[in-house]
């Protein structure tokens, strides 16, 4: 992520994830231990398509644009749909 607005996007996701962990250590239950689980997961998800020196997304190869990993993080993490929004963004991506 070495574009203009690519190091933003990348940092305001790990803050947000980095929100959800320390919510789920305040959850000594098993919904804090599956919140964990998902935030580990997206961040291996957000690694496998972290993008190259090139700019270019390492999981998908595709060119220099965004692909659907960072879309999703960028809608649900930063943007933060609302509700009924879901629907339209599904339908834009694919």
């Amino acid at each position: 992520m070495n574009e203009g607005w690519l190091p933003a996007l990348g940092e305001q996701v790990k803050r947000y994830l980095a929100y959800v962990e320390r919510l789920a250590g305040q959850i000594a239950d098993t919904r804090g231990v599956e919140l964990r689980r998902l935030v580990g997961a997206w961040r291996a998800l957000l690694e496998v398509h972290a993008h190259s020196r090139r700019g270019r997304c390492r999981g998908c190869r595709r060119g220099r644009q965004l692909c659907t990993v960072w879309w999703v993080a960028n809608a649900y993490f930063v943007r933060r749909l609302q509700p009924g929004e879901e629907e339209t963004f599904r339908r834009f991506r694919h």
